[in-house]
């Protein structure tokens, strides 16, 4: 039985470590760092609409139309980034989940005998066929059967 558990605990620290990577891919920021680019240039582009109004280039109207358009986009672009930084304090929230499982599950790989807090914790049920064959259900459904020794 604490084989099979090292064993499944083993396969669950591999889970949780992908998910971490998964995690840190750094998607989130690349797309916030990309709408803080674009809200800075959409800034910029106001204030050379600006300088082409004070220079005679375009009427007022036209500036102001431009500024509109600017001034919506970036309004969009600015909500974009706050739901981005929702979701990346999120997936750091959810870092400091997995890390805690790794270790947890980590911890119980050393297991030298069983309580039942680690029963609890990882086993759904077990099946015994005649005296030597058993399966244990595990609590998340993962399922491992083996031959007793």
């Amino acid at each position: 039985m604490l084989s099979s558990i090292r064993q499944y605990t083993a396969l669950l620290v591999e889970q949780e470590e992908l998910r971490l990577v998964a995690a840190k891919a750094g998607q989130i920021e690349r797309r916030l760092r990309d709408e803080e680019k674009a809200v800075r240039l959409l800034e910029e582009s106001i204030t050379k609409h600006y300088m082409a109004l004070v220079a005679g280039d375009i009427t007022q109207d036209t500036f102001m139309k431009k500024k509109a358009i600017v001034n919506e986009t970036s309004a969009h672009k600015q909500a974009e980034m706050e739901r981005l930084r929702e979701q990346r304090t999120a997936v750091d929230d959810g870092e400091v989940a997995i890390q805690e499982n790794i270790v947890r599950f980590r911890a119980m790989q050393s297991i030298e005998t069983l309580d039942r807090t680690i029963v609890d914790a990882l086993i759904d049920h077990i099946l015994v066929y005649g005296e030597k064959d058993i399966q244990i259900v595990w609590a998340d459904r993962l399922q491992l059967r083996r031959k007793a020794s």
